[in-house]
């Protein structure tokens, strides 16, 4: 008997992702391009006191860091952290913040911008500091500006789209057991364009991206939302989907044979 194909998942942010997704191969195409904003250490230096200093992805912390070594101020910056109070979206981003900038960050209990922007609110920071990229998720600033702290935003680094890989990105899908949607834009970027579907699934990071990829019709294919908003949790729905559990959608109830699989 012929072995198998192992299985394949295609990754489609900026960084290079892990070697396996769950029990899946990686594939990558970036779609995207992250490039560091010149001085935004400076920048967030120049802010002044904060009392929450806010990092709703992996990349900013690693810009500030590279940004501050390179101007001879990390050290600064490090004591600006130590005296406020740093979060973190997620587990990744936590790791990173403590390799850059040396201390222990506070996560929220889900991984998303609105529940770090709820966690700042809780401990009543009067002035937050958010260090994001060019494009990102309002709802962790509406939040902020609803409590009625100061908010500084911080341009770490910015992102720009690579059409030509998108197009290259929604060809190969097809090759693929899944399909990972981590941000809206990339939701945007490969959708419009997706001429086969993945084999299983596609993959949608978290509720964000999910209203983006609603927008561009992701109900018409096998989709999963996984109950923790991270690669971690996309890993989960895939082992869940090969395990015959289905994709998951904590906010759906479970449905099979439709457009959907959300078991």
């Amino acid at each position: 008997m012929a072995e198998e194909a192992p299985c394949t998942a295609l990754l489609l942010g900026p960084d290079p992702p892990p070697p396996r997704l769950g029990p899946c191969r990686a594939a990558w195409v970036p779609v995207l391009r992250a490039d560091p904003v010149p001085g935004c250490s400076l920048n967030l230096l120049r802010a002044g006191p904060v009392d929450f200093i806010a990092f709703t992805s992996p990349r900013a912390p690693r810009a500030l860091e590279a940004d501050a070594r390179a101007r001879g101020v990390l050290g600064e910056l490090r004591r600006l952290a130590a005296r406020a109070v740093v979060g973190a979206v997620g587990p990744r981003t936590a790791r990173a913040v403590r390799e850059a900038l040396g201390v222990e960050p506070v996560t929220p209990a889900r991984y998303t911008g609105r529940d770090l922007a709820l966690l700042a609110a809780s401990r009543e920071a009067g002035r937050v500091a958010w260090v994001r990229g060019s494009v990102y998720n309002r709802d962790f600033k509406s939040v902020v500006e609803a409590s009625g702290a100061a908010l500084v935003e911080v341009e770490a680094y910015r992102i720009t789209a690579d059409e030509e890989a998108a197009e290259k990105a929604a060809r190969e899908a097809g090759r693929h057991d899944f399909l990972a949607l981590t941000s809206p834009l990339i939701a945007s970027l490969v959708l419009p364009r997706l001429r086969d579907p993945p084999k299983r699934a596609v993959l949608v990071i978290g509720p964000t991206t999910l209203r983006k990829a609603l927008e561009y019709g992701v109900e018409a294919f096998n989709y999963c939302v996984p109950e923790e908003y991270s690669l971690e949790g996309l890993a989960a729905c895939i082992e869940g989907y090969l395990g015959g559990g289905g994709p998951r959608d904590p906010d759906a109830p479970a449905r099979r044979g439709g457009a959907h699989l959300q078991g």
